[in-house]
Formats: structure tokens, C-alpha cells, sequence
């Protein structure tokens, strides 16, 4: 799909306009789960969702469908969310099938 440009953002055949909504359906404080789910055109014609859940103060596991395709995540983060510098591994299966990888780095300042 031909994808947008920054000079023309509402050209290409990747453009989509979409609805989404996000609440949290269970959990407790250091447990939360929260539920995705949206409706969209163009490349996230129909609907889609996904669910997180935070097992961990440092880590989440995550799964959506897009339309395209089923991915899943799981996240770590080598200090705690609340303090500044802190590095966060991401490991992801992008259409169960293709393995990805990352890591961030924020700063709360």
C-alpha cells in the first residue's frame, strides 16, 4: 500500500480514518488490564482490538488483531516506570509470524 507523505497526509492507499476505545475491565492496582476495540476504512477497514495486562510493576503481555493480521508483545522495563531514565525491552510477533525487537529509553524530566 502507498502510504501518506508528510507534504500530502491525506493521500496514499494507507490512509484510514478510525474510532477506537480504550477501558480498563479488570485488575488491580499493579495488575491492570485494559481492552481495546475500534471500527476503521482503508487499510483498518472493519473492526479490530487488542488487550494488555500489566502481570508486573515492570512488564505487560499484549495481543491484537488490526485487520491484518494477529501480533503480540511483551514488555520489561529494567527499573521502575515512575523514575526517570529507564530503559524497556520489547519483544513482538508482528501477524504471528515475523519476530520483533526493540528497546526505549525515557526520560521523565
Amino acid at each position: 500500500q502507498r502510504a501518506a507523505t508528510q507534504h500530502r497526509p491525506l493521500s496514499g492507499e494507507a490512509r484510514s480514518f478510525y474510532a477506537v476505545a480504550t477501558k480498563q475491565v479488570g485488575g488491580e492496582s499493579q495488575h491492570l488490564t485494559y481492552a481495546t476495540v475500534g471500527i476503521g476504512t482503508g487499510r483498518f477497514k472493519g473492526p479490530f482490538g487488542g488487550v494488555c495486562t500489566r502481570f508486573h510493576e515492570r512488564a505487560t503481555v499484549a495481543a491484537e488483531y488490526d485487520t491484518l493480521g494477529v501480533n503480540a508483545n511483551a514488555t520489561y522495563a529494567f527499573r521502575d516506570p515512575q523514575e526517570s531514565h529507564n530503559f524497556t525491552l520489547i519483544v513482538g510477533i508482528a501477524d504471528l509470524g515475523y519476530w520483533t525487537y526493540g528497546l526505549t529509553y525515557t526520560n521523565n524530566w
